[in-house]
């Protein structure tokens, strides 16, 4: 996954990298809850 980059120096690396992980964190969830949804719809 690829973000956006900020002007040099706007964020500490670790706030970068505390959002990367929860914006991955938020996709899994979303593909997850995805997931279960459409296998509830073919039962």
């Amino acid at each position: 996954m690829t973000y956006l980059e900020a002007p040099d120096e706007a964020y500490e690396p670790t706030q970068i990298a505390d959002y990367a992980e929860s914006v991955t964190d938020l996709c899994d969830t979303a593909e997850s809850a995805t997931g279960t949804f459409q296998d509830s719809l073919t039962e």
